[in-house]
């Protein structure tokens, strides 16, 4: 899991348990690996599900595990801090769901590979 959360210059960084340095683009090297997506069909507009819901993930995990701001995130993207904040809106509800847990199954595996 996740031992300290620090900012270094305009960049937001996790230090894991065991001691290793992660920020946004660690994010998405993982969420691509995981997905098999190239970056590019993440930061792309297409609304195919096989980008749309990696892309919801990773800026949900950039929310969540980094603490970054919905424009930041928006700009790394191509696309508004309100866009960003509905994608985080989507996961949310997709992990209350009691009869789907495969977003909430998937999140804790990516997270697993933070450490």
């Amino acid at each position: 899991m996740i031992k300290e959360k620090v900012c270094l210059g305009f960049e937001n960084y996790v230090i894991s348990e065991n001691g290793k340095l992660y920020n946004h683009t660690h994010l998405f090297d993982i969420v691509c690996e995981y997905y098999k997506v190239d970056a590019k069909d993440l930061v792309s507009r297409s609304r195919k599900p096989e980008c749309v819901i990696p892309r919801h993930i990773l800026q949900y995990l950039m929310r969540s595990e980094l603490n970054m701001n919905y424009a930041d995130i928006g700009k790394l993207f191509n696309r508004r801090y309100n866009t960003v904040m509905y994608a985080e809106k989507c996961i949310n509800i997709q992990l209350t769901n009691r009869f789907d847990k495969k977003i909430k199954n998937d999140l804790l595996k990516l997270k697993g590979k933070l450490n």
